[in-house]
């Protein structure tokens, strides 16, 4: 979506869209950043996150904030799971200290653990029920010690 596409949105939707939606912005790149471990590249991802919301926007607009940031957090789910560079961990101590885990656990992890969603707002952001985030929280976590030799 390009920036003009964006002035289609009418006054209403624009306001909703910089007021609530461009509020989670913090909490898309923690993420992207997180599972990607690349800072230019988890900007990119933020960028496209949000054009796809832009043109999902009438899905959002009746969402309370904790629900627009779970669909926000889908959205970059599905765009870095189409990116097989942001499956490889990135260069920076976050991403090599989460590079022991694959790339379902560190979306999990990040999503839990870094933007502060729920179970249930986890498997809605991966598409699995609540036991396969449990146990691949728990394995996740039991990793990650190890990462750095405790």
């Amino acid at each position: 979506m390009t920036e003009s596409n964006l002035r289609k949105l009418n006054e209403n939707e624009l306001f909703f869209y910089e007021d609530r939606v461009c509020g989670e912005a913090d909490a898309v790149y923690r993420f992207c950043f997180g599972v990607g471990g690349d800072p230019a590249k988890a900007y990119e991802l933020v960028k496209m996150t949000y054009k796809n919301a832009a043109e999902e926007i009438a899905g959002l607009l009746n969402l309370s904030t904790e629900e627009i940031r779970t669909e926000l957090i889908k959205i970059s789910y599905r765009l870095l799971s189409k990116d097989k560079i942001a499956k490889k961990s990135g260069s920076s101590l976050f991403a090599k200290y989460l590079s022991k885990l694959s790339f379902e656990q560190k979306s999990i992890v990040l999503a839990k653990d870094i933007v502060g969603l729920t179970v249930k707002q986890v498997s809605h952001v991966i598409d699995n029920d609540e036991l396969f985030v449990r146990k691949e929280l728990a394995a996740a976590r039991i990793q990650l010690p190890d990462s750095f030799g405790h």
